[in-house]
């Protein structure tokens, strides 16, 4: 509780990682009624910035004036707080013609200017005490953290969205009734010796039950706790009716309880989901990917173990409004959907090398799911805790379905496009300016027939799946995955060569439909990303997971336009 050895020293306080004590903290962001501007006091100030916040009228409590407040930011990723209230009769003072001398009439601090100072120094004095938060607080809360609602920014990579469970347990009568419920998170950065704290007011009007928990969320957008982050703690303050106590404080604590450390990679199938032969891109309930697979390693910059405990995947998705797949997709859900599957107790996430795990959910992940992604949170022993918890975070693709085209019924000669196996194509062939010799073949003996391509597997489809065939002209959708936004695409197939099975492997695309935001600066709203349709032998597909097979043309130059002379 404390730093700096004089207040001269406060011009230094917020230089990243100096030690802030309390006393220097309140000193320098807040004001008593005598320190208002007073000289002598460096901090705070006027920063010049103004909001207007509606209040009860003194002259008429039963009507609503309004206020004007200076604000002021204590400089450790806070919003801007109301510092002071300009005097009442400001409005009349400046009717009088006298706005040169406004800064003669003092400030004051009023229930709202309150509110915004005990938002800041409660959470901050608890972060500072929390070994005595029996002495000070006679109100108790039970914190746990509920890590299967954890949300976190791509942009950013932080936790931007932190849900605890509480529960009051102050006993001896003392039940919580239209309080106000405020989130305070302490955590370090690498390299930094001081803490950095974020607050967050829940709600107004609320309780903390007795009975059972109940979930409590922060909203930490634009000010999310890094992922780097370390020695993360989190606090719950609630002020208000508590028994008897008409203004009562009660404190939850939970410490270092969070941290990464999990590393989420794509299994070598190329797939974290599969929907096999899906029925229906614009049935939005017509199939989901009930399991997912991820390749997982212990990455914890500490070296800790994690065995023991139970690892649960969360899938984490918005739901569109319309068929998404095409270029001007619909809107989305403004809530998110999450589905979990979890693994038996006693696991353990591998350090050495990473292992492939399997999840089953608990309801499928719709295929017009959009803005998708996966957390594996570790819950049990890590390192010398007996019950930690570390979180692995992965933005993957959205539904991506495959298109497959067989379009060996068209080949290209001579730069030219032709029907396979077509009179107009052998005489081309045997013309005597293309070297020609009469027998309808190209001079390496290739044909110009289409094919099937037939006894067709992926890498992805799951045991005991068929394989599949394409007659020329034809195309299949045999899958839709959840995979990165760039895969390794494996499949093997037969052709007009009997029984010679060619393996492919090709890079890929996945679909990106998801709202990310535009620039670090906070103020600037998220944007929504998406993938492009086209169509190919009227169907619309995704050329990023599309894969079009023809013959190899003959010569190979000049080429045929690709895709655009193979359509029709």
């Amino acid at each position: 509780m404390k730093g700096s050895e004089s207040y001269a020293e406060l011009k230094n306080i917020f230089k990243p990682g100096k030690e802030i004590g309390l006393s220097e903290y309140s000193n320098a962001n807040f004001f008593s009624n005598d320190t208002i501007y007073a000289s002598g006091f460096p901090y705070p100030y006027r920063t010049g910035k103004i909001t207007v916040s509606s209040i009860p009228d003194p002259r008429d409590p039963s009507g609503t004036a309004f206020r004007e407040y200076h604000l002021w930011n204590d400089g450790y990723g806070q919003e801007d707080y109301r510092l002071a209230a300009t005097s009442f009769v400001r409005k009349y003072w400046t009717k009088a013609g006298s706005e040169e001398h406004e800064d003669e009439l003092p400030a004051v601090l009023d229930s709202e200017v309150y509110a915004d100072y005990s938002g800041r120094l409660i959470p901050r004095a608890v972060g500072y005490a929390s070994q005595v938060l029996s002495y000070f607080f006679r109100g108790k809360l039970e914190l746990s953290l509920a890590e299967s609602r954890l949300s976190v920014d791509p942009i950013r990579q932080g936790f931007d969205g932190i849900t605890l469970l509480a529960r009051n347990i102050t006993g001896n009568g003392g039940k919580t009734e239209n309080g106000k419920l405020t989130f305070a998170g302490r955590y370090k950065m690498p390299d930094e010796t001081s803490y950095r704290y974020v607050s967050k007011d829940i709600c107004t009007g609320c309780s903390v039950p007795d009975e059972t928990s109940e979930e409590f969320e922060a909203d930490l957008t634009g000010s999310p706790i890094p992922m780097n982050a370390s020695e993360i703690s989190f606090y719950l303050v609630y002020r208000g009716t508590l028994g008897t106590e008409d203004d009562a404080v009660a404190v939850g604590f939970i410490g270092d309880c969070l941290r990464t450390g999990i590393e989420i990679s794509l299994p070598g199938t190329g797939a974290y989901g599969v929907i096999s032969d899906p029925d229906s891109l614009n049935n939005p309930s017509a199939q989901g990917f009930d399991t997912v697979k991820v390749c997982v390693k212990n990455v914890s910059a500490e070296g800790e173990d994690m065995s023991g405990g139970k690892l649960t995947a969360v899938v984490k998705y918005r739901l569109s409004q319309g068929n998404p797949f095409q270029t001007a997709p619909s809107g989305t859900s403004d809530e998110f959907y999450y589905v979990t599957g979890e693994t038996g107790d006693d696991f353990e996430v591998p350090r050495d090398s990473p292992a492939t795990f399997g999840f089953s959910l608990n309801r499928p992940v719709p295929l017009w799911a959009t803005d998708v992604y996966i957390y594996l949170i570790y819950r049990g022993k890590l390192g010398t805790e007996a019950d930690g918890v570390a979180a692995g975070f992965k933005d993957i693709s959205e539904p991506t379905p495959l298109w497959l085209f067989n379009a060996t019924d068209r080949i290209c000669l001579f730069g030219e496009i032709y029907d396979s196996g077509s009179d107009e194509a052998r005489n081309v062939l045997d013309a005597p300016e293309n070297g020609g010799n009469g027998n309808g073949k190209a001079d390496d003996g290739r044909g110009i027939d289409s094919f099937d391509i037939s006894n067709l597997v992926c890498s992805f489809s799951p045991a005991g799946t068929p394989p599949l065939t394409v007659a020329p002209g034809k195309d299949i959708r045999p899958s839709a995955l959840l995979t990165d936004y760039e895969f390794v695409f494996n499949y093997s197939y037969k052709g007009p060569w009997g029984s010679f099975v060619f393996r492919k492997e090709t890079k890929r695309y996945g679909i990106k439909n998801q709202y990310e935001a535009s620039s670090l600066n906070v103020t600037v709203p998220p944007v929504r990303r998406v993938s492009y349709f086209s169509k190919f032998r009227g169907v619309t597909v995704y050329s990023g997971s599309t894969i079009i097979y023809f013959i190899t043309p003959y010569p190979e130059e000049p080429p045929c336009a690709f895709p655009d002379a193979y359509d029709y």
